[in-house]
């Protein structure tokens, strides 16, 4: 499962796989500092009935005859608790072009955090813990040379990860790179799935111990074939014809994949080996960007809806429930949504896309939906937010640009400018 998800998408640069509504802004309490929350209201989602129905993986026909019967939109099922979590400082940078801290959710409540030269893994109790162990083995080593893209999948042996090199003059079949853990080390995988002109944007690992991958081609080549193929493993994904945007999958088997043209999601499962695809609502003209899957009846997928007559750019936002797909209300940023994660306690967050901290992967503002309104979330000298895992290890874990956040106060805050890089420690 893919949380913040940070995901590199094809047709796209780099991104990293959203309280009750009251008359005065909620007050965020953070390791000793208080924050005030921004109060926007996005109104009350619309009820409608529920319908679903089936169609062949990959067929236009049944895509079009879908349409009529599934709902375009509902009041949000997901709300999770109405009190305000802790977000609570557990690392922070106060170095002038220093990388963002970014984080990655595990499909079995793990979490990791890459800053730089570190991978870091936060233990059961929300302690962030650094050891060398989680940067072993992989080539050329993180910091200077390569980020870490992505981590996935549920360890300890379905973890995976990939790795973006950022030295310049190489190609981009040569951009990323692939690893399974291995126990105490990073494993490379074989390269020899991915089609000639393509590297694998982003991978998941999936049932049987198989890895699948998303290829993007080189140059904007072509690919010949499916984009999304099984990277190592027996276990094969069915045929998807069409654009595929994005993917993700959890351990268990379940798979969602949204394709565009027309827009659709494919879902995948591996109890009756039944694929089917579903339609989404108003999706048209709307530039969609990644899909979260928490569990086999929770997924969303996120974008920017198309332009309104006025040209006001707006978040697209589609809710699953087991069922089918339901247009939902995002949150009121006037931007689309690049990341969002969900829990049944803390409900759905969002991540808007801004441009106040450019760098290599996007950075926004987190809104949190309560009552089927949003409330903007925010966070003392944070810089701008990269990712949030809303079901991490004691609660939710957010990502910025300057800060790491999450549910405990730690033992002592790491500060890592002063830590240095594994294996220059002495």
């Amino acid at each position: 499962m893919s949380s913040m998800d940070p995901k590199r998408t094809p047709d796209a640069s780099p991104r990293p796989r959203g309280l009750r509504w009251a008359s005065a802004p909620a007050l965020l309490v953070v390791a000793g500092l208080t924050s005030v929350g921004c109060q926007r209201s996005a109104g009350e989602g619309a009820a409608s009935a529920s319908a679903s129905a089936s169609a062949s993986a990959g067929s236009e026909e049944g895509v079009q005859a879908l349409a009529a019967t599934t709902p375009a939109s509902g009041p949000p099922w997901d709300e999770g608790s109405t009190a305000e979590p802790q977000y609570r400082v557990v690392a922070a940078s106060r170095g002038e072009g220093a990388p963002s801290f970014r984080v990655f959710g595990g499909d079995g409540g793990e979490l990791f955090v890459a800053h730089g030269a570190w991978l870091m893994r936060a233990d059961a109790d929300g302690q962030l813990a650094r050891d060398p162990a989680w940067i072993r083995g992989v080539d050329p080593p993180l910091g200077e040379a390569a980020l870490v893209e992505s981590v996935a999948g549920r360890g300890p042996e379905g973890l995976v990860m990939v790795t973006r090199l950022v030295s310049p003059g190489r190609g981009d079949a040569e951009a990323t790179r692939g690893y399974r853990w291995g126990g105490d080390r990073w494993l490379p995988l074989d390269r020899a799935a991915a089609e000639a002109g393509s590297y694998p944007a982003r991978i998941e690992g999936w049932r049987g111990g198989s890895v699948l991958a998303l290829l993007a081609p080189v140059d904007g080549a072509s690919l010949s074939s499916s984009s999304l193929v099984v990277y190592a493993g027996d276990v094969a994904p069915p045929r998807i014809d069409g654009r595929i945007v994005d993917f993700d999958a959890l351990s268990s088997g379940e798979l969602a994949v949204l394709v565009a043209d027309p827009p659709r999601v494919l879902t995948y499962d591996p109890a009756g080996g039944e694929a089917r695809t579903r339609p989404l609502p108003e999706a048209a003209g709307a530039e969609l960007e990644g899909i979260v899957l928490a569990r086999p009846d929770r997924g969303h997928v996120f974008g920017r809806a198309a332009p309104d007559e006025g040209g006001f750019i707006t978040p697209y936002l589609a809710g699953f429930d087991g069922e089918a797909w339901r247009a939902e209300k995002g949150p009121p940023c006037g931007a689309g949504v690049f990341a969002a994660s969900w829990s049944e306690r803390d409900g759905l967050y969002a991540i808007c896309h801004n441009d106040r901290d450019p760098g290599i992967y996007p950075s926004g503002d987190l809104w949190r939906r309560i009552s089927g309104g949003w409330i903007e979330v925010e966070l003392p000298y944070a810089g701008s937010v990269t990712g949030v895992v809303a079901e991490g290890p004691g609660g939710v874990w957010i990502a910025t640009t300057r800060a790491l956040f999450g549910p405990k106060a730690p033992k002592a805050v790491l500060d890592v400018d002063g830590v240095d890089a594994p294996g220059r420690s002495g």
